[in-house]
This record gives structure tokens, sequence and C-alpha cells, in this order.
């Protein structure tokens, strides 16, 4: 486990470099998070704190940076960094700072499960809303596609009805002209 944890470090390097040049703050803040996550999980508590301090000081830099524009992601990385922090506090036995993250993370983690939350909120009401509304939509294609089918069946029914009607006046005005043949033949039959 070590070694995949060693071996992602020049990775991360690499990006937190390539984000700074980017002006991309808030990610290199991220990655370097992640680093002291690293550290921490090697057992290098000095690095981790070196970069969990790094993570921080970076979201304060807000010259280049609309921290504003995406508060969930400063609060996560706070999360990340604060957590970190009082876990190495914790490790060097000193309570005090160990306490001081630990609140600080509690209240960060508490905000964005509030956060959070209040998300998941409004994706269910917006799912809950477009589900009625395709409800509704496909009860209204349903009523389309009966009242086609009935004016359908009433076309066909009318054209049935003419072409029977048709036929009867034409058979009928066959029997007369046959009637009218008949007697013609019967009077010269005579």
């Amino acid at each position: 486990n070590k070694k995949k944890y060693e071996m992602a470090i020049p990775y991360l390097e690499e990006d937190i470099k390539y984000c700074i040049k980017s002006l991309e703050l808030g990610n290199a803040s991220v990655s370097l998070g992640y680093l002291g996550d690293i550290y921490f999980a090697i057992q290098n508590t000095n690095k981790a704190k070196v970069y969990y301090d790094s993570s921080l000081n970076l979201i304060r830099d807000r010259r280049y940076w609309t921290i504003r524009s995406q508060p969930q992601m400063e609060m996560e990385i706070k999360e990340r960094a604060y957590k970190g922090l009082a876990e190495i506090y914790e490790n060097k036995q000193k309570n005090a700072e160990a306490y001081q993250y630990l609140k600080l993370y509690l209240q960060v983690r508490d905000s964005l499960l509030l956060i959070r939350t209040k998300n998941n909120v409004a994706f269910l009401q917006a799912q809950h809303e477009f589900d009625k509304i395709q409800k509704q939509k496909e009860s209204q294609i349903k009523e389309q596609r009966l009242w086609i089918a009935l004016q359908t069946l009433s076309i066909i029914g009318f054209i049935v009805l003419a072409v029977a009607a048709y036929r009867f006046y034409r058979l009928q005005h066959i029997k007369k002209k046959l009637e009218l043949e008949n007697a013609q033949l019967s009077q010269k039959a005579e």
C-alpha cells in the first residue's frame, strides 16, 4: 500500500505545479490536501502538516481565485485539512491543538452535511417535478393516440358506410334498370 501512495506523489506534485501555473488555485489546494493525506498515511506527519497548511494557505490567497463562486469546494478543502491536522496533533499528543482542529473539522463537516442535504432535497424535488411533468406528458400522448385512433375509426366507419350506401344505391339503380328492361321485354314479348 505504501508503494502505491509513493507512486501517486509525483503525479500530485506535477498537478499542483500545473494548477498554480494556470491559476487554478482551488484544484491546487485540493491536490495539496491529497498529498497531506498520503504523507499522513505513510506516517510522515511533518510533511503531511506542511501540505495541509499549504492547502489552507492557498485557499486564503484570494488574488486569483474567486472562492465565493465555489464555497462548497473551499469547505471540502478545509474539512480534509482540519481533519488531518487534528489527527497529526493527536498523534503528537498536542491535545489543545488537536482539539482546536477537531472543532474546526466538525463545524465544517456539519456545514457540508447541511449543504449536501439541502442539495439532495433540491435534487429530489426537481426529480419529483420532472417525473410529474413526464407522467403528464405521457398521459397527454396516450390521450392524443386514443383521439387519433377514434378519429381513424370514425373515418374508416364513415368510408365503410359511404361505400355501403353507394353500393346500396348502385344496386337499387341496377334493380330499377333491370325491372324497367324486364317490363320492356315483357311488353315486346306480348
